[in-house]
């Protein structure tokens, strides 16, 4: 399994403080947006305008299994200087939490398999499953935050509101 996790038209490079991430239909790449926040599924706060590369996974870079099928794939990667953050953004009133931790680790296994230098050279490394319909979502899930933690040496984060 591989993947062009740099492909130039999946990524767009941003400073604004504050964007959103938005995914409006399952056949087209998720994408920012700074104007509408009735469309955001996910809240960027980057407050000290670090220079943000926002890749586009979902829909735009292809991951394939063995066999030939699409693999699972998060909607989004987030880039800074320090920081890589994946995020899946999700629009469901159930089943959201689990299939959003699968697709994040299917992205993540294929990252850490395929381009590990460059996963791990990120001091601050976090996933996030963000849902429209859940943006606040207060359930403990202390012990599979823990699991994925140590399991892929990422923090796991079910909420909508990401801090850069």
């Amino acid at each position: 399994m591989s993947a062009d996790f740099f492909k130039p038209e999946c990524r767009r490079v941003t400073i604004e403080t504050i964007f959103g991430i938005c995914d409006d239909t399952n056949e087209m790449p998720a994408y920012l947006d700074s104007v509408n926040k009735s469309i955001w599924i996910a809240t960027v706060n980057n407050n000290s305008q670090k220079e943000i590369t926002f890749t586009a996974v979902d829909n735009c870079i292809e991951i394939l299994r063995e066999n030939g099928e699409m693999e699972n794939r998060c909607d989004v990667m987030l880039t800074s200087d320090i920081c890589l953050y994946l995020v899946e953004l999700k629009n469901k009133v159930s089943d959201w939490r689990s299939e959003g931790i699968d697709q994040l680790e299917a992205t993540i296994k294929v990252l850490k398999n395929t381009k590990g230098d460059f996963y791990f050279s990120f001091r601050k490394r976090k996933a996030f499953v963000a849902n429209r319909r859940h943006p606040h979502f207060v359930r403990s899930n202390t012990d599979d935050m823990e699991r994925f933690r140590d399991v892929h040496r990422i923090r796991l984060y079910l909420q909508a509101t990401i801090s850069i």
